[in-house]
């Protein structure tokens, strides 16, 4: 079983043509049972002899249907219809199919109206299916007591909703809210705009500006088409919005919709322009022209004197807002009278010789010392005790005794002495820096810095002669040969070796930079030779070879 949720105009067309429908189908069928086959035989024909015959007004009104019911859901009939032929067949689909994809159990109950508008309702659950273990009971074998106590408490769930749809029972609606009761009329009928309903903030409160602007429009409807009870067709409204209402009733940069979709900032710009035209004494809002049968436009039918003497209301000031700022400040004025009264009351006390001075005290941390002004004696000591002190004043840290007793003051502790930071004796003196003369007194001179010794670079002795003598070879017709390790070639290496050692030891100078330069290439000069060389000699062993 598979539920079609897409809604086209077949849908719409079978809906409110199925009465002459069948009618026909039955003629032609010799009142059959509807879905048998000899039904099914003439109902295709039949279905399209009606489609043809549809004009093009009947096909504009069912494209707004459509429209309609693609946003707020099919017609009631066609809504228990389809409850009464699919509805059970749906739900043990849905339950069969979570326990199968997800492990799910659950018990599902449902109300719905039949094509009569009684209520209907049923339960599902997974245990009836035969899908799970045998061995595990259903919820109403354990706790039957508490599944007969649900039951009957949705059905009076279902009741109580048909009550309020049907306008039986009017609910409690939440604070800062309007319902339709509170509208009120003008001495000719006319309904008069409410004043703001402000919540806590100090604001409107956007689902009132809501039902505010539902209720006013749907009154004026009303008496546009002189039919008590109608509403507004808003879908219908929201696509000739420009033939039904004139621009001065209406914000220009505001859509005309449905309430329910408009948001805090363009109900208070559209409750904003009623009010302030009703405090002049002119009309709020009205409905230039209103739908006829089939959604066809008409002039409106207003009672002739409707709005004569249209009276000005003024829209009465917002009340102080109370902000979280303003309960902070109100508790804390609470808190401030309260210790103010209970540091009186503790006073009181002292004064009547009830309290005592580690209860009335304030805390702190100040020590208290005792400076006779005289010699003691321990028979004083009880007298002076049996009077009772004073209450110290927060502004002075001083407690004031008016009797002759010794005076105890608050004294604050010593302050410590500074201590003065030493600098830490190091055993080595770091570089650059200057050695301690002595654990008193330190040198402001650094000493010199020593240079340090120049090593020389010896030229390392070799085992072998550093070169072979010069050796001729012949290689395909080219004469070849190798350096000779001669005492020309050992002075010069010795020069490049002195050369070195200076740069390295001498102090940085733009001779020394440049002697370094030649002293580089000459090293490379020399390095290059000598990969000449084995090169040379690798391939003379290759030869011999």
């Amino acid at each position: 079983m598979r539920l079609n949720s897409r809604i086209t105009f077949q849908t719409v067309f079978r809906e409110e043509k199925s009465a002459e429908i069948d009618s026909e189908v039955a003629l032609l069928s010799g009142n059959a049972a509807r879905g048998s086959k000899d039904w099914m035989k003439f109902y295709q024909q039949e279905r399209k002899q009606v489609e043809a015959r549809l004009t093009q007004e009947e096909r504009d009104r069912f494209m707004e249907i459509l429209e309609e019911w693609n946003k707020k859901g099919v017609s009631k009939s066609m809504k228990a219809k389809t409850a009464a032929r699919q509805g059970r067949k749906i739900l043990r689909q849905m339950e069969k199919l979570k326990w199968q994809r997800m492990g799910m159990r659950s018990i599902t109950f449902e109300g719905h109206y039949d094509i009569e508008g009684k209520i209907e309702y049923s339960m599902t659950q997974t245990s009836n299916l035969a899908l799970d273990d045998v061995r595990i009971p259903s919820f109403g074998q354990l706790f039957p007591s508490e599944l007969a106590a649900f039951r009957r408490a949705f059905v009076q769930y279902l009741v109580h909703i048909s009550e309020i749809e049907k306008g039986v029972a009017n609910p409690a609606l939440p604070d800062a809210s309007f319902h339709e009761k509170s509208l009120k009329f003008s001495s000719n009928g006319f309904p008069i705009v409410p004043s703001p309903i402000y919540g806590s903030t100090g604001r409107e409160v956007a689902y009132a500006q809501k039902s505010i602007i539902r209720i006013y429009m749907n009154k004026v409807y009303a008496l546009a088409k002189d039919r008590p009870g109608s509403s507004v067709p808003w879908d219908a409204l929201e696509r000739r919005s420009a033939e039904m209402i004139d621009p001065e009733y209406w914000p220009s940069s505001i859509p005309v919709t449905d309430p329910s979709r408009l948001h805090l900032e363009s109900t208070s710009a559209i409750l904003k322009l009623w009010r302030d035209r009703q405090a002049q004494g002119d009309i709020p809002f009205k409905f230039s022209k209103v739908f006829g049968n089939g959604y066809d436009i008409m002039e409106p039918l207003y009672p002739s004197n409707l709005f004569d003497g249209l009276e000005a209301h003024p829209i009465p000031p917002p009340p102080a807002a109370i902000t979280k700022r303003r309960l902070r400040q109100k508790a804390i004025r609470l808190q401030t009278q309260s210790s103010s009264d209970s540091e009186s009351s503790n006073l009181s006390e002292f004064d009547n010789g009830r309290g005592s001075l580690a209860s009335a005290m304030p805390r702190t941390t100040a020590r208290f010392e005792v400076t006779p002004e005289t010699d003691e004696t321990p028979t004083d000591a009880p007298s002076r005790s049996s009077e009772p002190p004073s209450l110290p004043s927060r502004s002075s840290p001083t407690i004031v005794n008016p009797s002759s007793s010794p005076t105890p003051e608050v004294e604050e502790a010593p302050p410590k002495p500074a201590r003065k930071i030493m600098p830490r004796k190091r055993t080595k003196p770091y570089v650059g820096t200057a050695e301690m003369d002595g654990p008193d007194e330190e040198s402001s001179v650094p000493p010199p810095v020593k240079p340090k010794p120049t090593r020389r670079i010896q030229p390392r002795k070799r085992t072998k002669p550093y070169s072979d003598p010069l050796d001729t070879v012949e290689e395909d017709g080219v004469q070849t040969g190798t350096t000779q390790d001669t005492d020309n070639t050992r002075a010069g290496r010795d020069v490049t070796c002195d050369a070195f050692v200076e740069t390295v030891t001498s102090p940085d100078t733009d001779e020394t930079r440049a002697r370094r330069n030649v002293t580089s290439d000459a090293l490379a000069l020399q390095e290059a030779s000598l990969l000449v060389v084995a090169g040379k000699r690798q391939r003379k062993k290759t030869l011999k070879a």
